[in-house]
This record gives structure tokens, sequence and C-alpha cells, in this order.
């Protein structure tokens, strides 16, 4: 009898099928386990499928890619220039708490944008300005929140920009997702686990107590703790043997160094400086033999709290009750999380994560961090949390805002919504029998499709979704993009006329679409972005350039201008590129600021 091996599976199984099931370092050494293997990933036609899950297990946890519209696109290169070292991070808009990562006085002049409502001082930078704490490194993510900018560097570490990742008045209040009746137990530095530098400690106390909080919007539905006064203010899998084998010219493996016979080395490039305001997240200690090898994978933030993956498949939150830069890592009681969590979203003021085989995961608030588990070394918490039904093996994709959830089923490609006020339900919801919300179908996106579908003989369904507080974005997989949003109060999902269609964003190849206060930035295929919105108080997060240049540049139509509250840019217009050749890839906007990885061309 004939012993069969993996090898005598079909060519498209050892691809497209077993990859999936495998973490993006897997995949490299499965790679080179033979020649013939390594032959068929990176030198025969199926290697663009191979660089396509390389791309989207390593770089993205938001992006759209319509497998419609993109059966040619050319993944290599897409992975290649994410993947080169020479790119750099921009930032612009706001610099209210140092969220940029940097000071006015290191900014060139014609980046700064002048508001005269204060006697002509600085309010912001209008020009995308480089962040050069992150030059010359690999960058996997950046996202913004409400407050700060959110870095993973190739290396799986986490930093934030600015004073705080969260609102300066937050030592006073807490709210969800984070604890609502108390406070994770706090020590002085001298006795903490992992620390900032304490000359980088002082400086942000001090900035913590004196710079003003941004819009009132970031204090919604938070608590005011009544005692206040006494707060103290602040499974791996196993490696397969390497061959020896000559690699391509490019990097396979940016996420580590690979040497010249195939074995992965670790990475030679040093961390990123920390500053003033460009600080590193800290892992909690979890498990003493597997601490060194951990990693941060995948990030997402909300409005004051940050979610991240780890490669052993756990779950860190920094929100309103942690008291340091040492994260907490998420429990889910009664929940055996052993499949891998495939997406995870930070919401305005909830939690999110979805595993195939359990379903879309709701939390709302967790149990604060004790003193007895401080003293047993255990940072960790529990989640309060529900499963939305009919969700198991059945999301194509979900996104959170303010009290909002939103979700598309795979068995009927429809667009949902489940709306509640999270903090009275954090409040009132306890025990095993959670009452949850109702779910409801969101009729004006749904019948649009519909109707779109029927004009133009097509049967396009929706791909993606993506919100920030009360806006969302829609998109289809023939690159159609609707636009909605709900007010405070309410939202009518029956009514047609809630779904708003920019003409200019339509059938563009649109990657992805970031959300601000009151502005928008889309990143496309192409490299280019393209903002619009409120640029308020002239803060300069379209990163437009100087106000009085744009007519002249885009028309008198393009923007309309409130004097001292800023202008509005009434179409998509693009972005200031930095001065040298090169492409956008990534791109982050939250508040009243904005970011961008770019990536140089022809770079020796």
């Amino acid at each position: 009898m004939t012993t069969l091996t993996i090898f005598d599976l079909g060519d498209d199984v050892l691809v497209d099928t077993i990859t999936k099931y495998l973490s993006y370092r897997d995949i490299f050494n499965f790679s080179i386990t033979n020649k013939y293997l390594y032959n068929l990933f990176y030198h025969s036609p199926l290697s663009s499928i191979i660089y396509n899950i390389l791309y989207l297990k390593k770089y993205t946890n938001n992006e759209n890619h319509n497998v419609k519209l993109l059966k040619d696109f050319n993944w290599k290169k897409l992975f290649s220039l994410r993947s080169d070292p020479h790119q750099k991070l921009y930032t612009w808009g706001s610099a209210d708490m140092g969220r940029l990562g940097y000071k006015f006085a290191s900014v060139p002049s014609d980046h700064q944008s002048i508001n005269p409502t204060f006697t002509f001082r600085p309010s912001g930078i209008h020009t995308p300005t480089n962040l050069d704490k992150f030059n010359n490194h690999i960058l996997v993510d950046v996202i913004a929140n409400g407050f700060s900018f959110i870095i993973l560097t190739n290396e799986g570490s986490l930093y934030y920009t600015g004073a705080n990742w969260k609102s300066s008045t937050s030592i006073y209040r807490s709210s969800t997702p984070g604890p609502i009746e108390g406070y994770d137990y706090y020590e002085p530095p001298s006795t903490m686990y992992i620390t900032r530098d304490s000359n980088a400690l002082g400086a942000r106390r001090t900035l913590l107590t004196h710079l003003p909080s941004p819009d009132n919007r970031y204090d919604r539905d938070i608590d005011i703790n009544p005692d206040h006064e006494t707060i103290t203010q602040p499974q791996g899998r196993r490696r397969l043997p390497a061959t020896n084998l000559t690699l391509p010219p490019e990097r396979l493996n940016p996420m580590e160094g690979i040497n010249s016979d195939g074995s992965i080395s670790p990475s030679s490039k040093p961390n990123v400086k920390e500053s003033e305001f460009v600080t590193k997240l800290k892992l909690p200690p979890w498990h003493e033999e597997k601490d060194f090898k951990r990693k941060i994978i995948s990030i997402s933030s909300g409005r004051e709290h940050i979610l991240a993956l780890d490669n052993y498949n756990n779950l860190y939150t920094w929100d309103s009750g942690t008291r340091t830069d040492v994260g907490i890592r998420l429990k889910f009681p009664g929940l055996d999380i052993i499949d891998p969590i495939e997406k995870i979203v930070a919401g305005w003021n909830l939690s999110g994560c979805y595993i195939e085989s359990i379903g879309l995961i709701i939390w709302y608030t967790r149990i604060p961090f004790s003193e007895e588990q401080f003293k047993l070394n255990d940072f960790s918490s529990e989640t309060k949390y529900f499963i939305i039904p009919g969700t198991r093996h059945n999301i194509i994709d979900f996104a959170l805002g303010a009290d909002l959830v939103l979700f598309i089923k795979k068995s009927d490609k429809k667009l949902y919504k489940l709306q509640f006020s999270v903090h009275e339900f954090a409040r009132t919801e306890v025990g095993i029998n959670i009452v949850i919300p109702e779910i409801e179908s969101l009729d004006s996106f749904n019948n649009w499709l519909k109707n779109y579908n029927i004009y133009n003989g097509l049967n396009s369904n929706f791909s993606k979704v993506s919100c920030c507080f009360n806006n969302f974005v829609v998109f289809t997989d023939h690159d159609s993009i609707l636009l909605g949003s709900k007010s405070d109060d309410n939202v009518d999902a029956n009514n047609l006329d809630t779904v708003k269609v920019i003409e200019e964003l339509q059938h563009q190849n649109i990657k992805s679409i970031e959300i601000g206060d009151y502005h928008y930035l889309a990143l496309t295929t192409d490299g280019n972005v393209l903002s619009w919105g409120i640029d308020s108080k002239n803060c300069g997060c379209l990163g437009l350039g100087p106000k009085e240049k744009i007519k002249d540049i885009y028309g008198s139509n393009s923007i309309q201008d409130h004097q001292e509250r800023g202008f509005t840019a009434t179409k998509p217009l693009m972005v200031k590129n930095p001065p040298y050749p090169g492409k956008w890839l990534a791109i982050a906007a939250n508040g009243w600021h904005s970011g961008g990885i770019y990536v140089p061309l022809n770079v020796e």
C-alpha cells in the first residue's frame, strides 16, 4: 500500500487552503521545507495567492480588497512595498496634547496652520509631517483614537503618541468598555512590574495636569467618580526544519530577519526610541516560557481605549480603568477560546471580536484588576459580554461605533444593526440571563443595494463596513461606497434618504476609509489619499495645505470657509504628498488628527 504524504495534495490545496489555517510565520516555515514547495509558493502562477494571504495576515485588520475587482492585482508588489524599510510615518491635524508625536518647534513654519481666533498662534499642522521616531522601521499598522496615534511595529511592539492614549480627565472618570465600578489596582512606578522612563513619566504628569481636553464629544456617557479625590494619579506551532535554499532578493518574511540558509533570526533593528510624545505600551506578565516570544499582531482603538491581539490568541486592553502603560489580558468567563480570533474591533464605547466557530462576541465592560491579582502577578480581567445570535460561521465583516454594532451576514449578504445604550446596559445587565439587544435589518442600505443591482443588472454584495462614533461607511464588491450616520438619539433604519453616495468615491478602487470627528480620509489602490469634511478650527486634519491656497488649486467651490470655525472641503480632495515620489499604503484618522504610512518608490 502506497503511503500518502501532504505533498500528494493538489497544488491549490497546498497554497490556497492549508495556508489559511497557518500563521504568517508558519507559512514561511512551511514553504521552505523543500524545493518543490518553495518554487510553488514563490515562483509559480499561484504565488499571487500566497502574497495575498501573507499581506492580509500580516498587514491588515481593516482594509477592503474586493476579489472581483482585484483578481489580477499585483499582491507581490504591494507586499514588497509594505515591507520596505524606507517607509515613513506622517501625521497632521490638531497638535493638542502632543498627539502628532512631535512639538511645534520641530515643524517647518510652512506646515503650520494658523487660527486667527487665538492671536494667530499655530492651531495645528495642515501638511503631512514626518514623525521621524519611526523612520527605518517597518510598521504593521497605524490607527488613531480620540487623543493619540497607536503604532504597531514589525517587532510586535506597540507605541502611542502624545501625553496619553486617553483624556487627561480620565484619572477622575471611568467609561465603557473599561470597568465602571472602580479602577484597576495601582502601585507607584517604583513597585510596578514594568514602567516607562521616570523622566518621561514626570513630563507626562505635568502635561496631564495642565493641557486642556479636546471637544466634549470624548466625555460622553462617562461617570464622575464621587471618590476621585482619593485616586492616585497616575499557542505557538512547532517550527518546521529549514532547508538550504537561495532566497529571492526581496524579504519574504519582514516579520523577522532571514539568514542566508533560510533560518529565522531575531530582528537586528533597535526598538523605537521613546520620547516625551512617543511611549511604548507594555504587555503584562503571562507565561514565563512564552513571554519573550510574545508579540502583538493586530490592534484597534476606540474613543480612549486600545485593543490588541497577540500571536498566542490573547486579547489585551488599555482603557479608562488602566492606571499605567501595562495592558490587561481579557478573559471571557464560560467561553473556551481555542480557534483563532479572526478580527478585533474597538468601537467608540464597546469592543468586539469575531471567532468563526463561536460568532460575534461583544463586550461592554470588565471587572477591575484587583490588589490580590497584582500580588499574584495575574494581570487579567473578566469581561461582561454577549454573543450575537446567528453569527456563528456567518459574518463577512463587522464594525462598532457609539452604542452601535453593524455587521454583514454571509447567509443573506445583508447589513444588520444592533443599537443600545452601552453605558446603561453595563449598569443593569448582570448575571447570566442577559437580554441581548434587538437585531434589526438596516433596510435603507439593503434596499439601496437591491435597487442598484436591479437597475444595473448586477449581483453586487456588501463586502466591508467601518465606523467611528455615529458615522459609518459600507463597501460593496463592485466598488460602490455608501456613507451613513445616526443622530445622538435615534436612527431611522427604514429611511432611504439616510444613504449618502459621494460620486467622486464610486468605482475608484478605494481600499479603506477612516473617519474622524467631522472629517474623512480615503485610501486608493493607486496609493493616493483623499480627504473631505470639516477642518475644525483650521487644525489641518484634512492635510490639504494652507487654507488660502486650496481654492487656487481646486477651485472656488472646493471649500466653504467658516472663518474661525474652520472650513469644509465639499468633495474629496487630494492630500498633499511628501516631497518625493511614493505611495500611501495605510491611513489613520480620528478626532481632529490624521496620519498615514508613505513608501518611497525607486529607492536604491
